[in-house]
This record gives structure tokens, sequence and C-alpha cells, in this order.
């Protein structure tokens, strides 16, 4: 019969053989889940040493990379802002290298794949900017694709329909300018759908309002004006001033 004091003496054996390997497992998760947390609610500049140090750790962690890309992505941003548009695409370039290794580690990672899309989409944008259509149509259907994969794994990730349908509606404006009515048709009524379901799971979004307002116009279909008046009653509420633009970048992801 094995007493208590046998019990313990195995018990305390046990946790002495801890693996180095998972130490820098659990040290990882945390130092991610810190990471975040700097993030969101200080500054995200505050966050990089924690992701950094992650991976370092545990380049198995995919949550570790989707930090990093994340964070390569508020520093395309920034470069956005400043008018530096070819810094910035090459910060998107490297958040997509990062989460290209989070996905590849985890395939069932949404946060991936949305992070993803969102480089991609702001790439896109900038590249329709430049008048590079074939690369623009190229990275805003990898973003159309990145996020319906995100919304596949977690259909209630509200705001990835919001830049869907941004994503969409960019692809429609492309198509219409070469006077391809029928993929303009096709791209525009992706938006719609996804900007009438950002309405569904967020009723009172600002964002869904105004862009549907933008597109109907674009379409010249009924419903504009009221959208947009509802989008004005909405942010008058949350005292909010909109802006007189809809297609801003850079998207703020979060």
């Amino acid at each position: 019969m094995i007493s208590f004091k046998d019990t313990r003496a195995m018990q305390n054996k046990n946790e002495s053989h801890v693996s180095p390997s998972r130490i820098r497992r659990f040290a990882a998760k945390t130092l991610v889940e810190i990471g975040y947390w700097k993030c969101f609610v200080l500054k995200h500049e505050r966050a990089i040493p924690y992701a950094r140090k992650a991976a370092k750790l545990d380049p198995t962690n995919d949550q570790a990379q989707s930090l990093l890309g994340y964070l390569e992505i508020r520093h395309g941003n920034a470069k956005y802002e400043k008018k530096e548009f070819e810094a910035a695409i090459r910060f998107y370039d490297l958040a997509k290298l990062y989460l290209d290794k989070a996905i590849e580690l985890t395939p069932g990672n949404p946060r991936a794949f949305y992070y993803r899309g969102v480089a991609n989409l702001q790439s896109g944008a900038l590249k329709r900017d430049e008048k590079c259509f074939d690369s623009a149509v190229y990275l805003l259907q990898a973003a159309v694709l990145d996020f319906t994969k995100a919304l596949k794994l977690l259909p209630d990730l509200s705001r990835t329909y919001l830049l869907r349908g941004i994503a969409n509606e960019l692809l429609g404006d492309i198509e219409a300018g070469k006077n391809n009515k029928e993929m303009s048709k096709t791209y525009y009524g992706g938006a719609l759908s996804d900007y009438n379901d950002l309405l569904f799971y967020v009723p009172n979004s600002i964002d869904a309002y105004r862009y549907r307002s933008n597109l109907k116009r674009k379409l010249n279909v009924a419903g504009a004006d009221e959208d947009m008046r509802t989008a004005g009653k909405l942010a008058a509420l949350k005292r909010i001033e909109l802006s007189s633009t809809y297609n801003e970048f850079p998207i703020i992801v979060g």
C-alpha cells in the first residue's frame, strides 16, 4: 500500500521533471497574452518585444506569429498615414510572411486569416490607387478569400463582413472601370450582401450604413439617403463626427 508520503514524493518528482520545452511553451503563451493586452490597452509598440520573445521561445506558437503579423500591419498603417506608400506595402508584405507561418502552424486560426486579409486589402487598395490594376485585383481577391476562410472558422467575427464588403466593392470599382458590367455587378452584389450581413450581427453599425449608402448610390438604387441618415443619427448618439469620405484607408484593425 502506497502511503501519503510516498504519493507526495512521487508528485514532487514529477513536478521537478517538467521539460524545458513545456516551460518555454507556457512562457511564450503568457508573453503573447501580455503582448495583445499591451497592444490594445496601451500602445502597439509596447507589444513588440513580447511578441518577438514569444516567437523565439516557441517557434511553433501560431498566436505569436499572428501578433507579429498584426504589429507589422500597424507599422504599415503608420507609413500610410505619412503617405509613405511603398514603405507601407513593404510592412504589409512582411506581415503576410508572419501570418503565412501562423496559418501553416495552425490552419484553423481565424485571427491569422483575418489579419492576412487586412494586409491583402491594404496592399490591394494602394495598388488600385497606383493604377496597378492586375496586382490590385490579385490582392483584393486574396483578401476576399482570407476573410471568407476567417468567417467559416468564426462566423460572428462581425468586422470581417465589413472588410470583405470593402474588398468586393473595390473589385467592383475596378471592373466597372474596365466596363465589365457582369463582373462589377457580381462584386457589388457580394459587397451589398456583406454589408447586410454586418447589420444582421451589429444592427447599429455606423460603418455598415455608410458603406451600404455609398454602394447604393453607385448602383443607383433606393435607400442610399436613408442609410446615410441612419448613420448620422447613430453617430450623433455616439458623439462621432462623420467624415465626408467612405472607402477610407488604412483600415484600423483590432
